[in-house]
């Protein structure tokens, strides 16, 4: 199970996004890497040369993520099954759709629990600033930011009641 919302931004949409995210703690974790070490990027951008984004993750959250090898392939991934990550992704076309998504429950000794409450709670509250920032179009069914909103020739006030995604 999980939570999400889709939504469509212009770059300065997403440095918007990335700044809320730096001021409550997030950081940014490259989706796949050349070894098991966990380590953080500077930017929500995907890192050179990559095209998947990375993880959004709560600063505390980083001595609990794990790694493990593809060996086909020769690159470490995150185990998002059983770390408290936020999942995001973007197309690269104008303004970019996406969306942002985490598991309300993660696997644990191969049984599935309740993600902890406090990423809850943390991962909720960035949700539920996109729906309170940004504008949602019913029929994209997605949330606009601000820029992409004007682009799209969208009032720019937000609607009091929107869809959960």
């Amino acid at each position: 199970m999980g939570r999400q919302v889709r939504f469509r931004a212009t770059d300065a949409d997403l440095r918007m996004l990335e700044e809320h995210l730096r001021d409550i703690g997030a950081v940014f974790v490259p989706w796949m890497a050349s070894s098991p070490e966990v380590v953080t990027q500077p930017t929500m951008d995907p890192p050179r040369g990559w095209a998947t984004d990375p993880w959004i993750v709560r600063r505390e959250d980083l001595p609990c993520l794990t790694r493990y090898l593809v060996e086909a392939q020769g690159y470490w991934l995150i185990d998002d099954e059983a770390c408290p990550v936020i999942d995001w992704d973007r197309d690269r076309s104008h303004p970019e759709p996406g969306r942002i998504h985490f598991s309300t429950q993660l696997r644990v000794d191969g049984e599935w629990v309740p993600a902890p409450k406090e990423f809850m709670k943390w991962a909720d509250g960035i949700l539920q600033w996109v729906r309170r920032r940004w504008v949602y179009d019913p029929e994209a069914m997605a949330y606009y930011g601000p820029q992409a909103a004007k682009a799209a020739g969208l009032r720019s006030t937000a609607k009091t009641s929107q869809p959960r995604s």
